[in-house]
Formats: structure tokens, sequence, C-alpha cells
């Protein structure tokens, strides 16, 4: 992989860490930073990589089966490959789960997923939002269903336990695209794939589509 203007890749072994955001428990991050060519004034936060109050955006990436870091910048919406996902579908609907800052709390406080959500909308992109513990919110929350319903893109935000225990193959039914981005490395994405999803995890790169096999 890599390193382009925004981002920058430190070659250490993180063999320790799963893929996916730094644990906001892990001070790691704290022992790295990056200055961008316009000086510390850069903005350098990425909604999809947040881990938390104030923590910096850091993920654990895959490389050659070496774990690494990957420091992210600010960008849009499909920085990690959301737009990529529903490239070429009519008016895509996102089903985005997970409103709150961090998993099992209702607190949205400084939540990376309005962030996301808000550039998901100014893109013109359909979104349908579910998270079981909040109940207050600036934006109208769905039922599991109705989020599910039609969607192109399901995208995990938040490591809500619950989520662990959602049905893929009863879900498969709901969707229009069977397409899942698990932000937070937290489902098991072999029984996904095995009712038919197309994962991605983020820090592992898009997974595409699979080949009809002939015989």
């Amino acid at each position: 992989m890599e390193a382009d203007a925004a981002q920058t890749l430190l070659f250490e072994d993180w063999s320790g860490l799963r893929v996916g955001p730094l644990p906001a428990e892990n001070t790691a991050a704290g022992e790295y930073h990056y200055h961008p060519p316009a000086g510390e004034s850069g903005q350098w936060h990425n909604p999809m990589a947040g881990v938390g109050l104030g923590h910096a955006p850091w993920l654990v990436i895959e490389d050659n089966g070496r774990h690494l870091l990957l420091q992210t910048s600010t960008g849009e919406a499909n920085r990690w490959g959301i737009a990529r996902l529903v490239a070429g579908i009519d008016n895509p609907k996102i089903a985005v789960l997970g409103l709150a800052f961090k998993g099992n709390v209702d607190d949205m406080r400084e939540s990376p997923s309005l962030k996301v959500i808000e550039l998901l909308e100014d893109q013109g992109m359909r979104v349908a939002v579910h998270d079981p513990y909040v109940k207050k919110s600036p934006m109208e929350l769905s039922g599991i269903e109705d989020c599910f319903r039609d969607a192109d893109c399901v995208v995990l935000l938040t490591d809500h336990s619950d989520y662990k225990y959602l049905n893929p193959v009863e879900l498969k039914t709901l969707v229009r695209t069977a397409c899942l981005f698990d932000t937070r490395n937290l489902l098991q994405h072999d029984a996904w794939r095995a009712a038919g999803f197309r994962v991605n995890v983020l820090g592992a790169g898009p997974e595409r589509p699979r080949k009809a096999r002939t015989v």
C-alpha cells in the first residue's frame, strides 16, 4: 500500500492489534504526529476512522501479513470506499448501523457517525440510521428492518454488541444490494459472506464481487 498526501504509512509491526480502527484505549496513537505540507493548520480527521473523544484517527491495516498503523486525513465519505461500493447504482441507499460515538452507550458527542451521515447525504445518497441505544437523535432513526430495506450498502459505524447477533440470512432478503462495510471489524464476516453479502472491512481493502464458476 502506497502512502500519498492524504495518508502516512508507518512501517512498524503491530501484530498485537486487530485490523480496523485503533482501539481508543490504546495510547500508541499519541506517539506519532504528522504535519501536512500546508503546516499544522491542516485538518487531520477522518470520520470513518474516529475512535472516540480526543483520540487521533488511526487505523490498523494488514499489508503482506504485517499489521501496520495508518494515519488518515480529512476526506469525502468515499475516502474509505462507500461511494465506490455503490458506484453505478441509481439513487443508492446506505444503511448506517450506529450513531453513538462508541459501543453500548447512547452518547453522541463527537460521534464520527454524524459527520459520515452528513457527507453521505451531501453526495446525494439516501441514508437510514439505526442505533439500539440512542433514544434522542437529531435525525430520524429507523427500526432494523426499515434500515436494511432496499439498502445498497450496510455500513457499521459503532461497535454495539447487539449487532453481533444480526441474522445476515434474514437481512439479505431485505436489501437491494448485498454489500457490507464493517468499519469496526465487529461482525462474523464468514457468516455474512455465506449469506451472500460482499464484505468490506476498514483497513483491509475492498472485496471484489465473486465471479461465478463454470463447470
